[in-house]
């Protein structure tokens, strides 16, 4: 269990994972973005530990074939602790998903296979409410549902919303011959049939499917311009038709789908204008009503501007998400946003605006590739090389040195060094700053470091860590191969002194460039 003072030095940084002030209660948070990143992953176990103290604890997590690379790092931080505690992690997921954490011996695997007949029909009588189904319809659910669960449930309201089936002495029967489409041949088609026949609220519905899985009702009353009584009349319907489940009570209530196909048939439902119109409204209603979601949650603002078409607004928030990632050291979702952001670019006209947006992507994409997936992969040198190709015309841009640093980098990683490769050509020879845009950069060990922070060589101007001298965060980077690096504890008063340490060196600083300044900051 932590002490009370490690306990509180968790505050600022769950405080931070929530974006939630602070203000000065706590003291800000001055580690670098890796450190941060353990140190939190720690404070989440930490409490699951503390918890498990107090009583059993029951940890869900659905949908793991969904799952990003920080939570899975989370998991299998507590996976081999928890088997000695009293925790029961439950974990849903696709036939698809590798499960990683099979050989634990205390993981067991459950193969969840599709229902029998018996099953279904137990299931077919359970939805009609214990009334006996008429059995022509019972078997035709069981033959089209295919044993999913989810279907049968579906093609069994369906079939008791369509008035086809009246009820006689705790019985239901049919009122005559069923037509041909009387039952729905997909689980969307089921879907659509039952949203068509609420049609008062159908629109609600398809509001808060372009808003999300789950969705709020602040946000959703702001978006869909109703009055407050016919729109909690609506969701009451969506509530009882079993479509939506709900937490709360409005204004703070939280609504959320059923299931993701449930949420897929509603907005594929729309419209293509109609959806665009829709995001459009979503992304200005989170900016206006919640500027504390917009900034925490770029990605938010950046799906909705993507699917309303607006491709600027969207890569721009695609980047600031990006680099909310890399602050907190999370690179794979940091490299996938920069790409994301990459994507949308080109719904954007052509123009030195697209071309600066494009590199301040780039940058950040070479930056957190390298981080997460190391200097050779063929992503980093790609960024690298594209955002060199457009800062060919501005050949004063600092980020010259960013780039063909982490492209020396990337060649160096993949053996193409030398005079054998015409390629690779170091980055302190290809570009220069002026000297008067020079700062120091002095290496200042802290106490932080001792905690294994791996960030390597950053770009850092004694002020905010991201341009200047070459500056080497934590004592054990000073070390290759078990020598020391011949800068470790240097004071680089300027660009050309570094550059000529590295040209000393075969330079081999580039190789580890990427894992920590974050040009994807230094914009």
């Amino acid at each position: 269990m932590p002490s009370e003072a490690e306990a509180d030095a968790n505050v600022p940084l769950l405080a931070d994972l929530l974006a939630i002030p602070t203000t000065d209660r706590y003291p800000a948070l001055t580690m670098g973005p890796e450190l941060r990143k353990v140190r939190t992953l720690r404070a989440l176990a930490d409490q699951l530990f503390v918890l498990a103290r107090r009583g059993p604890v029951l940890v869900l997590l659905e949908d793991a074939h969904w799952i990003d690379p920080t939570t899975r790092e989370l998991i299998e931080a507590v996976i081999e602790p928890i088997g000695q505690r009293r925790v029961m992690l439950l974990v849903t997921c696709r036939p698809e998903f590798q499960n990683p954490w099979g050989s634990h011996s205390h993981v067991t695997t459950l193969t969840l296979n599709r229902l029998g007949r018996q099953q279904c029909a137990d299931l077919i009588g359970q939805v009609a409410g214990g009334r006996q189904v008429p059995e022509t319809i019972t078997r035709a659910i069981i033959d089209r549902a295919d044993g999913v669960p989810l279907f049968v449930e579906e093609l069994t309201k369906a079939v008791l919303e369509s008035g086809l089936l009246r009820e006689t002495h705790g019985e239901l029967v049919a009122g005559g011959p069923l037509p041909p489409l009387a039952i729905p041949t997909t689980l969307q088609g089921s879907l659509l049939a039952r949203l068509d026949r609420l049609s008062t609220t159908r629109e609600v519905a398809q509001i808060g499917a372009a808003i999300g899985r789950e969705f709020g009702y602040e946000l959703l009353a702001a978006v869909a311009g109703r009055l407050e009584a016919e729109l909690q009349a609506a969701l009451s319907q969506l509530e009882a038709a079993g479509l939506v489940f709900r937490r709360g009570n409005p204004p703070e209530a939280v609504y959320s789908f059923k299931h993701a196909l449930v949420q897929d048939a509603a907005h594929d439902s729309l419209l293509k204008s109609r959806r665009q119109q829709l995001h459009a409204r979503i992304a200005a209603a989170i900016e206006q009503h919640d500027p504390d979601t917009a900034s925490a949650q770029p990605q938010l603002l950046a799906q909705h501007y993507a699917e309303a078409g607006f491709a600027e607004r969207s890569a721009r928030a695609w980047l600031a998400a990006g680099r909310l990632a890399a602050s907190r050291s999370a690179s794979q979702e940091a490299a996938m946003q920069f790409a994301r952001g990459i994507d949308v670019l080109r719904g954007m006209e052509p123009g030195s605006e697209r071309d600066r947006l494009e590199l301040d992507l780039q940058v950040g994409r070479g930056s957190a590739c390298a981080a997460a997936f190391g200097h050779p992969v063929a992503e980093t040198e790609k960024a690298w090389r594209r955002a060199i190709a457009l800062l060919r015309d501005h050949p004063g841009d600092p980020r010259n040195y960013w780039a063909r640093r982490g492209l020396s980098a990337a060649l160096s990683a993949q053996g193409n060094t030398g005079p054998a490769n015409p390629r690779f050509v170091h980055a302190s020879l290809l570009w220069r700053p002026e000297p008067v845009a020079v700062r120091s950069a002095v290496y200042q060990p802290r106490k932080d470091d001792r905690e294994g922070q791996r960030a390597g060589p950053v770009l850092g101007n004694g002020g905010d860590g991201l341009r200047g001298g070459l500056l080497f965060p934590c004592r054990d980077q000073g070390r290759r191969g078990g020598a020391r690096h011949p800068y470790a504890d240097c004071r680089a008063t300027d660009h050309r002194q570094a550059g000529q340490r590295i040209r000393d060196t075969g330079g081999r600083a580039g190789d580890q460039s990427g894992r920590s300044g974050d040009p994807a900051r230094a914009g």
